[in-house]
């Protein structure tokens, strides 16, 4: 089809031309000409903000393992590999975006904006308990996942924890499993930045790196009166995270000075296990009889589990009340 120019004059006079045809062959395309990437043209910083937003936070889950005939280690394993999609979609656009991105990432490692999440929610069970398999991991990928973990400068570790005062002598009618009970979740942010000199012991006013210790509270009918009695058990669990050498748990500090699948195990063996275990004794020791009782990791989550079942219920209800009274404010205006 040729290509024609229709004009109209001001008088109303309609004329045409016809368009010279431009031969494709004419235009010179060069194959290693770039196309144009307005991303390019952004600040270095808007860019880290997209690998920022394109990036989440690592989830880990870490297991004592068995394999073969008497072969045993600890397995790491990533829970969100697929969130990262989008981030490597993004940084394998174009080769610029692909030098840029990980510097952007390197940046949020030192900022602690992205870290590690180890969550002992996600065992069910005790966290103890060993996992079987039929063969041991590739070293090959165990290496390179434990150098990669080791780029990031901040750990974030948490467990919810249980507790509940025993009525001695009491009748089952007298008391429920829901009276006098405290549920929270405890997280605990570590920096586990690497030291400048490795060769040299840290100085003792930095054996602990802990940067914070958070409380949520997912469920709470502890009296005023006991208020006191709960406070002083959750500040002995507390203090084993503080000094765990004075409390006799095996692990070393500061924490994860070198982040191994046996560290990460331990440090949630630490929180959720050792902590319980001192905090327990020492209520037996300095009361006689423990009117707080801290409920195991299984009881825990089983617990945890009937808390966000019921919140799930209350907000399935609420839902259903608000639908009714729209549908029946619309009645009402026909």
């Amino acid at each position: 089809m040729v290509p024609v120019t229709v004009i109209m004059g001001l008088d109303g006079s309609i004329s045409g031309a016809v368009n010279p045809i431009v031969s494709t062959s004419s235009i010179n395309l060069s194959p290693t000409q770039a196309l144009p990437c307005p991303i390019l043209k952004l600040p270095a910083e808007l860019i880290g903000s997209i690998c920022m937003y394109l990036t989440p936070n690592i989830r880990l889950k870490v297991q004592r393992m068995v394999y073969g005939l008497g072969g045993h280690g600890h397995l790491v394993t990533v829970l969100n590999p697929q969130d990262w999609r989008a981030y490597h979609n993004f940084s394998m656009t174009r080769w610029e975006l692909r030098a840029k991105c990980p510097g952007a990432i390197k940046s949020a490692h030192k900022s602690r904006d992205l870290a590690l999440i180890m969550e002992m929610e996600r065992h069910a069970g005790d966290p103890t308990f060993p996992v079987s398999l039929g063969k041991a991991p590739f070293p090959c990928k165990v290496r390179s996942l434990m150098t990669f973990l080791n780029k990031f400068n901040g750990l974030e570790v948490s467990t919810v924890v249980s507790m509940s005062k025993v009525l001695h002598g009491a009748k089952p009618a007298e008391y429920t499993p829901g009276d006098d009970k405290s549920t929270k979740r405890t997280t605990v942010m570590i920096d586990i930045a690497k030291p400048l000199r490795r060769d040299r012991a840290p100085h003792p006013a930095d054996l602990s790196n802990i940067v914070s210790i958070e409380e949520e509270i997912l469920w709470d009918t502890t009296k005023p009166a006991d208020a006191s009695a709960f406070a002083a058990v959750q500040a002995n669990m507390q203090y084993v995270l503080d000094f765990p050498v004075q409390t006799g748990v095996n692990i070393e500090v500061p924490y994860l000075s070198n982040v191994t699948a046996k560290g990460l195990y331990d440090l949630g063996c630490v929180l959720a296990v050792r902590a319980r275990e001192y905090a327990m004794q020492h209520i037996d020791v300095v009361n006689g009889q423990g009117e707080i009782v801290i409920k195991k990791h299984k009881s825990c989550m089983n617990w945890l589990g009937c808390i966000e079942r019921g919140r799930a219920e209350r907000t399935k209800r609420k839902a259903a009340k608000n639908a009714a009274e729209v549908e029946e404010g619309e009645q009402e205006e026909l």
